[in-house]
């Protein structure tokens, strides 16, 4: 298959060329010195006897900007969904205690959106499945998805 753009055969997973662009290093350091310096030990000073023992360890992880590029797609957490949903079954709950119209009109409310909170999350798994099938090449930069198989892993 070869890019629709430039007609290169040099492609890649977007996954794949996101996660090689991340580098992740961790450093342990450890040191000790045995005398030197003044230390007050048994009531008095005395020279040569400190000891010192340091550890450091350091972590970190570099992204190149190419990475940065292919990055997969964010999905936030719905926070406000399950907050709108708890408010809505309050108002539900006193809405159906004062009168049964808006109770009614509560309960129509609270599933339309129980619906939106749904289509959302499905929306969200939708795009975090396309961005496995997504392909770039590697001389243009054009992504695009390639089409289905049916082998039996599911891998190209």
């Amino acid at each position: 298959m070869n890019c629709p753009r430039c007609g290169s055969e040099d492609w890649k997973s977007v996954h794949l060329l996101h996660a090689e662009g991340i580098t992740a290093t961790a450093t342990t350091t450890t040191g000790r010195t045995k005398g030197g310096g003044i230390a007050y030990a048994f009531g008095r000073f005395i020279p040569g006897l400190m000891r010192t023992r340091t550890n450091t360890r350091t972590a970190e992880a570099q992204q190149s900007g190419l990475s940065n590029l292919y990055a997969p797609p964010v999905v936030r957490h719905r926070k406000w969904d399950v907050i709108m949903l708890w408010v809505l079954a309050l108002l539900l709950v006193v809405g159906i205690q004062q009168h049964p119209l808006q109770g009614v009109v509560g309960i129509a409310v609270a599933g339309m959106a129980v619906v939106v909170s749904a289509r959302r999350a499905k929306a969200a798994k939708t795009t975090g499945d396309d961005y496995m099938d997504r392909v770039a090449c590697r001389k243009c930069g054009m992504q695009w998805t390639l089409p289905t198989t049916n082998n039996a892993r599911g891998v190209i």
